[in-house]
């Protein structure tokens, strides 16, 4: 059985959280290290968690919880944990109680083909109309993304107040909009 622990940065997994974040995701697609630090600790709609299968820590992910939906910013199980299904049963697992947003590639090359069939097998819907993720910080760019969601969110109705609210709360990009 798969347990989250949320963590702030003195937890004694942050170590572990902030070594797997670093190198599952590029520069480009995360905040600077005293970026996440800060918002870990100290932003009441961000939390940051440890996957843990039995005492071992196997995975991460960082999620924000908005009125009616959470979005999923970072999800990742240890190399050495891969193909075993933790991602599958984690997020099986998850009961929010409300939809559940989160941004992948374009379906442009086979694994980010694989990656949306891994989403779609757990019920997420991939949008189509055009998203483009802000860019974290002025040394990084802007990243052509698109948004799946699980649960019950219109793409017509809700994709533009979902949009708006990541630029705003996540990326602090109010300029963009």
């Amino acid at each position: 059985m798969i347990v989250t622990e949320k963590l702030k940065t003195t937890n004694k997994f942050y170590p572990f959280f902030e070594t797997v974040w670093t190198s599952a995701f590029p520069e480009d697609e995360h905040r600077s290290i005293s970026g996440q630090r800060d918002v870990t600790d100290n932003h009441p709609l961000f939390f940051s968690n440890i996957l843990i299968n039995d005492t071992k820590p196997i995975g991460i992910f960082t999620y924000w919880t908005f009125p009616d939906f959470n979005y999923i910013e970072h999800f990742a199980i240890t190399e050495s944990e891969r193909n075993k299904g933790w991602g599958k049963i984690f997020l099986r697992e998850i009961d929010w109680k409300k939809a559940i947003v989160l941004e992948v590639e374009p379906p442009t090359n086979e694994l980010n083909k694989r990656r949306i069939k891994f989403y779609r097998n757990l019920g997420f819907n991939l949008w189509n109309t055009h998203y483009t993720q802000p860019a974290y910080t002025q040394e990084t760019v802007p990243i052509e993304l698109k948004l799946m969601v699980q649960g019950k969110l219109s793409e017509e109705k809700d994709f533009e107040r979902i949009k708006r609210t990541l630029y705003q709360d996540v990326y602090n990009a109010k300029d963009l909009l």
